[in-house]
């Protein structure tokens, strides 16, 4: 939905993309977004990516594209007129927050974030915690019935 850019950091090996909304810190990457104004894709705009990638002459091609925009082709769906491309969908809360955002708390908390020094900081949580959080969570799902 959204077409902000994201940006890798400079000079470095790590390919994870950020999205700061504050660029000063990325030489040559423009532009600088504010919150409150994002820019979103609409349905046209949706459509007319996902018929470049669709029709790239090159299987490289179609793949630099549908990396580029996140659309793999047009969509089967998209001859249904009643339908808005990306606002008749719901967000992909399973990759957006399960497969990764939690993943990388779950990191964060134990010290083991991006080589990151977490030395004395509140956030990370002793082992005994974590062993207990995992005896609550094991036994929780004794309660859960298939």
């Amino acid at each position: 939905m959204c077409n902000i850019q994201g940006v890798r950091i400079p000079s470095s090996r790590i390919t994870t993309h950020y999205i700061p909304l504050n660029r000063d810190h990325f030489p040559g990457v423009n532009p600088e977004y504010q919150a409150h104004s994002l820019p979103l894709r609409n349905h046209e705009t949706f459509l007319k990516q996902a018929v470049e990638v669709q029709t790239a002459l090159t299987t490289a091609a179609s793949e630099r594209l549908a990396t580029k925009y996140g659309i793999k082709g047009l969509p089967l769906l998209s001859a249904l007129t009643s339908l808005s491309f990306p606002l008749s969908f719901p967000y992909d809360f399973m990759h957006l927050i399960w497969s990764n955002l939690i993943v990388n708390l779950i990191h964060l908390w134990t010290a083991k974030f991006k080589n990151l020094d977490h030395d004395d900081q509140d956030y990370v949580l002793m082992p005994t915690v974590w062993q207990a959080i995992g005896e609550a969570t094991f036994n929780a799902g004794k309660t859960i019935r298939l």
